[in-house]
């Protein structure tokens, strides 16, 4: 039986996975690996590399989508009510992080935005619908490709409570937590084995579920709120929004500023 690492988080396993899908060869995802979290073996990640292979069905979750293509999208699961939304969240990701990673959303990413959308109308900023849909997607991916059930309690949860909706509503998901109803989100801040948004200077492998999950915990202590509300809370303490710098190689760094969000 194959041997992964242990001690991955279900972010760092996304991570490859996705770098497998933008055409890195093993050699590309062991350097990225190790530069982004901590060295890993070349067998481990030939092990990760075999599995993206053989998972056909998940790959073709993955291929990046085609917009007229409108019945593969109805198919996956994207409502049609959805389409235009979507197609400008696209633009946004696009404007937003073109310059560091490939953001063409997917036909498993699409799905998981428009599931959002249609359990909950107040998630309507590009930056919200994009980092839940993500957060969503990335739980999937790593479920297809180790062949196990998709843990995603914390986050169904999260969606159903709606916390950043209202004080009241915020008040029942705290409690709800706090009493070991639901599980409460994850923390990506200081002293998780997940690099942060903020490191002063970052590695071009810093990719789409690496970002989505930094946006998803700009505030951790107020990670229930949307990464819009987040961004509103810092400027209204009168805290600086931070820039993202990461290095490319062979070019100067790339700057994302949260200003602009």
């Amino acid at each position: 039986m194959p041997r992964f690492e242990s001690n991955l988080t279900t972010v760092h396993r996304a991570a490859i996975f996705r770098w497998f899908d933008e055409g890195k060869s093993a050699k590309e995802v062991q350097r990225l690996v190790g530069e982004t979290f901590h060295p890993m073996s070349e067998r481990n990640v030939y092990n990760y590399r075999t599995r993206w292979i053989k998972n056909r069905e998940a790959r073709a979750k993955d291929e990046l989508v085609v917009w007229e293509d409108v019945d593969r999208l109805i198919a996956s699961g994207v409502a049609r009510e959805h389409l235009s939304t979507l197609r400008y969240v696209s633009a946004w990701a696009l404007s937003m992080f073109g310059q560091v990673f490939r953001t063409d959303p997917s036909y498993r990413v699409l799905k998981w935005q428009s599931h959002v959308m249609t359990y909950t109308d107040s998630v309507k900023e590009p930056i919200d619908i994009w980092v839940l849909g993500e957060r969503f997607a990335l739980r999937e991916t790593v479920a297809d490709y180790m062949g196990k059930p998709v843990e995603r309690a914390d986050i169904d949860a999260h969606l159903s409570f709606r916390p950043w909706e209202d004080g009241e509503k915020e008040s029942r998901y705290m409690q709800a937590t706090e009493q070991g109803l639901v599980p409460e989100l994850p923390s990506y801040c200081d002293g998780d084995d997940v690099p942060s948004a903020f490191a002063p200077n970052l590695r071009g492998g810093f990719c789409r579920p690496l970002m989505a999950m930094s946006l998803s915990t700009l505030i951790p202590e107020k990670r229930h709120l949307l990464p819009s509300q987040q961004v509103a809370e810092l400027k209204k303490q009168g805290k600086s929004i931070p820039e993202i710098r990461i290095a490319l190689d062979g070019q100067n760094p790339a700057v994302i500023r949260f200003s602009s969000f």
